[in-house]
């Protein structure tokens, strides 16, 4: 924690509240955790780039919230520990008493240090005085980004020098020569710099110049409007066919029931261009219509999504399956407890497809391979309850599923759970687990199976990861669309029958039946060879050994 800068400490702030849950008993976490909550939040405010009323009542209720929280600390969280200075921190005030002591006139024996010194948490601080003039400072002058004290203090640091240089005897004048002086020698330096470049012009005139990209010695990014959603490579040339990809592995759930599910989401998105139908039933027959052009699959590692910020400034997130994979969409469903949904993306690409009614002509679609986020509905949650959202995989048959990119709003920061731990009972071994060193759709990658990483039990959705993330959860971004984001309410501490009742009745269907949804899954993989003969469809789009495949593997009559 030694010579962090301000970002560091912001950042640190802004992950806190994952780290520090369940490390003191209760009734200290809850405090903690409300603690940590709001400060972040009071710290989201006060940063803003662009206020309005509802954001400065909204500062101002954080900022009587944050007092009354730390005077809580202090004296009910603080009085139950005995907090005393690291052994380090002993040992180097010893160090200092010693210099001290050598370096004094006085022949009084100082007293020897007596074991490490009590720290208390201390509020009597200009930056805990000064919490209550933000409001109105920014009423006044305002956002605190508008203005700083650095030009001043780097003048300062400038006349310091010039000072060192003078003889000390009518300073003032001296550091004014010096000043005329450096300011002589810049101009002559800019008339060289300027006549240089001209020259430089002119001998490079008729010559090929290189690139940008060359310059820099790096691969430029492709150019794309800023009015387009989002950005995605057109190239050819990564290619998988989806047959030898799913013939690769053949036991791994996330390639379950893979072609039935891409064909009924493409089928979706032909069928309506504008607008996304969540779950949309399709027979057999129809989604079988749509024809993936040679079974190839166009991998992309990156997706690029514009969006407009609260204060109306654009804005892009990169994402890609290794290091930003997670992602924000619009819930569909009307009355909602939470507006959003969240993916996590395990592969990028784009499909050739053509269907006879719909898509006589070839079109490309991008598409991106997700597993399914699900909120925990029995998890108090929000602004008001100063929690984060918690969330958890979607276990069963809709663990895996195809979103169209359209769909994204932007990443999100989803950090697990820590205090709850990792788990192995969502799924076996499957490539879908993050993987940090390469794209699971790569030809090149290779899980060995010691370092698959398990998933955590819970994770949380981290509202303060910027400004922009915080508003969209706030509400009355000017640059966002309205969505009613309301509180996922609960009761701490005990709770009666009634109020359980109340609980059980708002858990989604999915997340009450995962087992029962595992356990369907396990008897139609042992039912598998009965279903060959059911569904040998004679008006079938394929035949022979890949009919087989996909019967066995895909499961067509599953879905």
């Amino acid at each position: 924690m030694k010579k962090l800068a301000a970002r560091d400490f912001e950042d640190l702030l802004q992950c806190a509240m994952p780290v520090f849950e369940g490390i003191l008993d209760e009734p200290h976490d809850n405090y903690i955790q409300k603690l940590l909550f709001t400060v972040a939040e009071w710290h989201a405010l006060a940063k803003l780039r662009m206020h309005t009323e509802d954001t400065l009542a909204s500062l101002t209720r954080a900022t009587k919230d944050l007092g009354r929280q730390l005077r809580s600390f202090a004296t009910t969280t603080c009085m139950a520990f005995d907090t005393k200075e690291l052994p380090k921190e002993e040992a180097a005030r010893g160090r200092r008493q010693s210099q001290k002591k050598n370096t004094s006139a006085s022949t009084t024996a100082q007293p020897a240090a007596q074991g490490p010194k009590v720290k208390r948490f201390n509020m009597a601080t200009y930056k805990h005085h000064s919490l209550g003039d933000y409001v109105p400072s920014i009423r006044r002058f305002g956002t605190t980004d508008s203005y700083s004290t650095q030009p001043g203090e780097l003048q300062h640091r400038r006349l310091k020098v010039f000072y060192v240089r003078t003889s000390k005897n009518k300073a003032l004048r001296q550091m004014t020569k010096h000043e005329a002086h450096e300011r002589v020698v810049r101009t002559v330096f800019t008339r060289v710099r300027t006549v240089q470049r001209l020259q430089q012009v002119i001998t490079r005139q008729g010559k090929p110049q290189p690139s940008q990209s060359e310059l820099l010695g790096v691969e430029a990014k492709p150019y794309h409007l800023a009015k387009q959603h989002h950005h995605i490579s057109t190239s050819i040339n990564s290619t998988r066919n989806i047959y030898d990809l799913i013939g690769e592995h053949p036991e791994d759930p996330a390639f379950h029931l893979f072609i039935p599910k891409l064909k009924k989401h493409l089928l979706s998105r032909l069928l309506h261009p504008n607008e996304w139908i969540e779950n949309e039933d399709f027979s057999r027959e129809e989604w079988n219509e749509v024809q993936i052009l040679g079974d190839r699959l166009y991998v992309h590692k990156t997706l690029r999504v514009n969006y407009t910020t609260y204060d109306v400034h654009g804005a892009q997130d990169s994402i890609n399956s290794r290091s930003h994979p997670d992602v924000m969409t619009l819930k569909q469903q009307d009355h909602a407890q939470h507006p959003f949904d969240y993916a996590r993306v395990i592969g990028i690409f784009h499909v050739r497809v053509q269907h006879e009614t719909l898509s006589p002509d070839m079109q490309e679609l991008d598409v991106l391979w997700v597993r399914n986020f699900h909120v925990d509905t029995t998890y108090c949650s929000g602004l008001k309850q100063k929690r984060l959202t918690r969330l958890a995989f979607v276990s069963g048959a809709e663990a895996f599923g195809f979103l169209s990119p359209d769909e994204v709003i932007r990443g999100s920061h989803v950090i697990p759970a820590f205090a709850y731990g990792p788990t192995r009972d969502l799924l076996g071994p499957t490539l879908a687990r993050q993987c940090f060193s390469s794209d699971i759709l790569d030809k090149a990658f290779v899980w060995p199976e010691e370092r698959e990483e398990d998933d955590y039990c819970y994770y949380y959705v981290n509202f303060f990861v910027d400004r922009d993330m915080y508003m969209r959860y706030h509400g009355g971004g000017i640059g966002h669309y309205k969505v009613e984001v309301t509180d996922i309410a609960d009761v701490e501490g005990p709770q009666d029958a009634d109020h359980e009742e109340e609980i059980v009745a708002d858990i989604p269907a999915d997340s009450g039946s995962d087992s029962d949804g595992d356990d369907e899954e396990c008897g139609s993989e042992t039912s598998a060879p009965a279903s060959d003969t059911e569904g040998d469809d004679t008006d079938s789009d394929v035949d022979g050994d890949r009919a087989q495949l996909e019967e066995n593997i895909l499961g067509y009559d599953q879905l």
